[in-house]
């Protein structure tokens, strides 16, 4: 994901035992290893990242719930919707749960009003996102080959669905 003034980030994920420590060879190693055989700007990206910047982080989901708020007290971003980072959506989601909860601020003073206003607007949008980037998790977990063979398949025949469902994702306004 480019960030601008030549900076971007990049994130890979395995499956793995909860609490594994790093591997002896190091994290910047294992990742070139693990993604030798990709298309081959994968190994050229991770061999241009300094191990220091190279982080391992666990990563959690569980499906949309609700409530999010409670009296006069709400949750917005991650707090209230922990999604994978498959689709690119955690901070963007939170950018407009900050803005539409101010404009229910805005048009209710009452807080619980405008915070039960604000869910409601947000829930449809938020559990389709969440959902997607679960199954789109749950594609990156493949690892029978016939399977992988398919998704990867599937993802070339799609592409241009799953661009245009990119654009209208991206092309929402809070």
């Amino acid at each position: 994901m480019m960030l601008g003034k030549g900076k971007m980030y990049w994130y890979a994920a395995a499956i793995a035992p909860v609490a594994q420590p790093d591997a002896v060879e190091g994290r910047k190693k294992e990742l070139e290893r693990m993604y030798q055989d990709w298309f081959p700007a994968i190994p050229e990206l991770i061999a241009a990242t300094d191990e220091a910047n190279i982080l391992t982080t666990h990563l959690y989901d569980r499906p949309p719930t609700q409530p999010w708020s409670q009296q006069n007290v709400t949750l917005l971003g991650d707090a209230a919707h922990p999604m994978l980072p498959t689709m690119g959506q955690g901070a963007c989601t939170a950018l407009e749960d900050a803005s539409v909860v101010a404009k229910c601020l805005k048009q209710q003073p009452d807080p619980i009003t405008a915070f039960q206003r604000y869910e409601s607007l947000r829930f449809p949008r938020i559990k389709a996102i969440v959902e997607q980037s679960l199954q789109s998790g749950k594609m990156g977990e493949l690892n029978n080959p016939l399977a992988v063979g398919l998704r990867n398949t599937f993802i070339k025949a799609m592409g241009s669905a799953i661009s245009n469902s990119f654009k209208s994702l991206h092309a929402y306004r809070a």
